[in-house]
């Protein structure tokens, strides 16, 4: 053992220091001896004011390193949540409790967001520095640095690992509000430097990094991420990058399971029918009379039959009868949920056996993606291409020239070998080949009749993402504990999202469910999730939503985005989510959200071609972050508002983000939605029926008078006196009556609408109101040929209903009668 009582491997660690950071010259410390330095050093004030440098120092790749993490947010503003005040700061600030809190809000966020990176973690594995500072910017401007620097002291990684793999889940900084504060460029795969608690960042700036956690000589070893005695290498479950997606083999395997599942799921479909004598095929098309009968009506000598395309995997119900000629169904539509036209799978498209050529098996691969239009003789690619901004796979519909894929080749024999030829100069001469009028986007319900358009055009829907997100084996046998983790979810939306209130939870089941259900109907109403903090989950449930009904049916974006020239974002989409939407946005774009929420057509104008217009299905969900997040009206008959609640509970969080990810719950979770009780179905009663929370009156811009009244309660209940207060007179008798000359309160009430840039009502309709609406709060008195008006403080906090502001005055009166009889 040493003197100081660590065991001699910890204190005779050797690390590799340096002490200026535009350097490469080395020294070697043995840790406890660098302890000693660190820790005696800022007990001279001569040395804290100079300071003392200290970086680990190591090549990140091939020296494996604990887990470190850089947090660093600049503060220029804050806002108070209680005033709804904008606050600058500054060093002299009245108020710096709150930065203070700021403080604490961002390190309880980073380290949530860590929970949910590591999901196996809790705070003791964590080793947390702080160095928070004024800073002035290249401009002059005054912030405040909140900085972290957070180790996982438990772990060692490979930094270019590490980095790949918070990529991959970026999402969870993003949701904690901490996207732009994580600092990535950390992650350098060569020499690097990494600054040690106890130490400067320069000599002669106000820098210093104290540890918070982990200070005494037994645990400051766990700031220093060199120092990897005992730590086993974490390891990380690092997706395919997109680029891999690419691959033959991976797409092959895709595309060929798929269209087995798809073979498994007809032949299920099929076995629910009684056949009538033996199915009969022509030209790859089986066809099967069935006793049942579809069309509705029985027929003595006509039977229902089944069209199953062998070639295409589809599987369609008709009737014989010339009653029932435009009876048709669609019974089976086959998933493809492949990702980008893959050439190299293509070229090597295997030859049966028992078949000249495979041009049939290369024609039904390139048909899922390549779209001809007969009046143009033109094509379109129609594939998923990933996005990096969103990152997900996102549906591209592009104008192609066929020439340019002049290298597919299919396989033939000849002469007992098999030899190659051009397939595009084949399907061009091809007479069966699929050939469209046009594209289109009809969203249909699989349970209606004709849930299905002509074969004169394409329809960009191919139904909901849950009802192919599972394989037909998977479908049939769903575990158990699968429902049991779907109770839990729908539990979790009711009591943290709906405020535990069965009407508010109705509401919004009904309202997914009617994407489900019936896609053509637009309830024509705004969901705005709203929450007061980052982390509560908006992003994560929004997401899990979009899984539900496909990536390529929702878009996500700004309201900026959503209006340019040339947006696609109402192309082939049934829901639109806005992120992160403030007032002053939603102010500005109001007209025109009015306008997109209820628009049955839009103008579809792409770059380089015309204008055309077409049909749209868009519903909108916004997330914001703010009490007054949307700005909208007492005449609003669209919004709905509900709160996300922060959940501190870690294992919880873990367990519901779990279920999100589950594609066993995205299924049971549409299926849920596909069988749910809509009781709404006129626009007209969504409007009516539409739940109103406590936050959707908050975030309600109410008339002038009424936001006059409220700025008249909260400057004037609280420290009234005749000095402070000239314009209004406080009732001698009882402080909880003000007096003010009427003239003098419309003057007041015009200042105001003019300041917050509101419209005044005429001054006949304010005397109206204060004799009816205002008859509890506003008394008409006339003194000396004088008319005031006697406001009742008391009745106008019960009036607007702010209960934390009449709780103060509760409070203070309270404090007055104790002070009164202590005396």
């Amino acid at each position: 053992m040493s003197s100081s009582g660590i065991g001699k491997n910890i204190s005779n660690y050797k690390l590799r220091i340096t002490n200026m950071l535009k350097t490469n010259q080395v020294t070697e410390y043995k840790y406890e001896d660098l302890y000693n330095v660190l820790h005696k050093a800022y007990k001279n004030s001569r040395l804290f004011k100079k300071g003392k440098t200290f970086y680990e120092y190591y090549n990140a790749k091939t020296f494996l390193v604990k887990p470190r993490f850089d947090i660093d947010m600049k503060i220029y503003h804050l806002f108070n949540e209680e005033t709804g005040e904008k606050i600058t700061v500054n060093k002299n600030m009245g108020n710096p409790e709150l930065l203070e809190n700021k403080e604490d809000d961002v390190l309880n966020d980073a380290l949530h967001a860590l929970y949910e990176l590591f999901t196996s973690t809790e705070e003791e594995d964590y080793a947390i520095s702080k160095d928070c500072r004024w800073i002035d910017d290249s401009d002059g401007k005054q912030f405040y640095k909140i900085s972290y620097h957070i180790v996982y002291w438990k772990k060692k990684v490979n930094s270019k690992k590490l980095k790949k793999y918070i990529e991959q889940h970026m999402q969870i900084f993003k949701d904690a509000g901490l996207e732009d504060a994580l600092d990535l460029k950390i992650y350098m795969a060569g020499l690097t430097k990494w600054r040690i608690p106890l130490s400067k960042k320069h000599e002669n700036d106000n820098s210093l990094l104290v540890p918070i956690t982990h200070k005494d000589l037994n645990d400051f070893h766990k700031h220093l991420v060199t120092f990897v005695l005992n730590c086993d290498e974490l390891e990380l479950n690092i997706k395919e990058d997109y680029e891999k997606e690419k691959v033959y083999n991976k797409d092959a395997h895709d595309f060929l399971s798929q269209m087995k599942d798809n073979s498994k799921e007809i032949e299920s479909k099929k076995n629910h029918y009684t056949p009538v004598g033996v199915p009969k095929i022509e030209e790859d098309v089986e066809f099967t009379d069935i006793k049942e009968f579809l069309c509705g009506k029985i027929h003595n000598n006509n039977h229902n039959f089944l069209i199953h395309n062998l070639k295409k995997n589809t599987l369609y119900v008709s009737c014989h009868s010339h009653k029932c000629k435009d009876f048709y169904k669609n019974l089976h539509t086959p998933k493809l949920n492949y990702k980008e036209f893959n050439i190299t799978y293509f070229n090597n498209i295997p030859l049966d056996e028992t078949k000249e050529n495979n041009y049939d098996e290369c024609k039904t691969y390139f048909e899922i993606f390549f779209k001809m239009m007969r009046d143009s003789n033109s094509y379109y690619r129609i594939d998923n291409t990933f996005d990096r901004r969103l990152k997900y796979f996102e549906r591209k519909i592009k104008s192609i020239k066929i020439e340019g894929y002049s290298d597919l080749l299919y396989k033939y024999r000849k002469d007992g070998n098999i030899d190659t030829k051009k397939f595009i100069d084949n399907y061009k001469h091809d007479n069966y080949k699929s050939a469209y009028f046009d594209l289109c986007f009809e969203p249909f319900n699989k349970n209606l009749e004709k849930n299905n358009i002509k074969d004169s055009n394409f329809n960009l829907f191919n139904g909901f993402n849950y009802e192919s997100i599972l394989t037909f084996d998977e479908r049939e046998n769903i575990p158990p504990q699968k429902h049991e983790d779907l109770k839990f979810l729908l539990n979790h939306i009711k009591k943290y999202h709906c405020d535990n209130i069965y009407k508010h939870y109705d509401f919004l089941l009904q309202y997914l469910a009617n994407i489900i259900q019936t896609p053509q109907f637009i309830p024509q109403i705004i969901l705005v999730f709203y929450s007061s903090k980052h982390g509560t989950g908006k992003s994560n449930f929004t997401r899990f939503i979009s899984e539900v009904i496909g990536n390529p049916l929702s878009f996500f974006g700004s309201l900026k985005q959503i209006t340019e020239t040339h947006t696609t974002a109402h192309l082939g989409k049934l829901l639109n989510i806005i992120e992160e939407v403030d007032n002053h946005i939603t102010k500005q774009y109001e007209n025109i959200i009015k306008d997109y929420s209820q628009r049955l057509y839009a103008p579809l104008n792409q770059k380089n071609k015309d204008i055309i217009q077409i049909k749209t299905f868009i519903r909108y969900i916004f997330t914001s972050n703010h009490y007054n997040g949307v700005y909208f009206d007492t005449e609003d008959r669209r919004y709905c508002v509900y709160t996300f609640e922060k959940i501190l509970d870690k294992a919880y969080v873990d367990k519901i983000l779990t279920i999100l990810q589950d594609n066993y719950v995205k299924y049971l979770f549409g299926k849920y939605l596909e069988n749910y009780n809509i009781t709404y179905k006129q626009q007209n009663d969504w409007m009516l029926n539409r739940t109103k929370t406590s936050d959707y009156y908050n975030m309600m811009v109410e008339d002038s008078l009424k936001n006059f009244f409220k700025e008249i309660y909260a400057n004037e209940t609280f420290n009234l006196t005749e000095e402070a207060h000239s314009d209004f007179h406080i009732d001698p008798i009882n402080d909880q009556y003000i007096f003010i000359h009427y003239k003098k309160f419309n003057d007041l009430y015009k200042e105001f609408c003019a300041e917050n840039n509101e419209k005044p009502q005429k001054l006949t309709n304010i005397y109206k109101q204060l004799t009816s609406t205002y008859k509890t709060v506003v008394e008409i008195l006339k003194k000396k040929k004088l008319k005031f008006y006697r406001i009742d403080l008391f009745e106008l906090g019960e009036f607007l209903n702010l209960n934390n502001i009449r709780n103060n005055y509760n409070n203070k009166e309270k404090e007055k009668k104790e002070i009164i009889e202590e005396i």
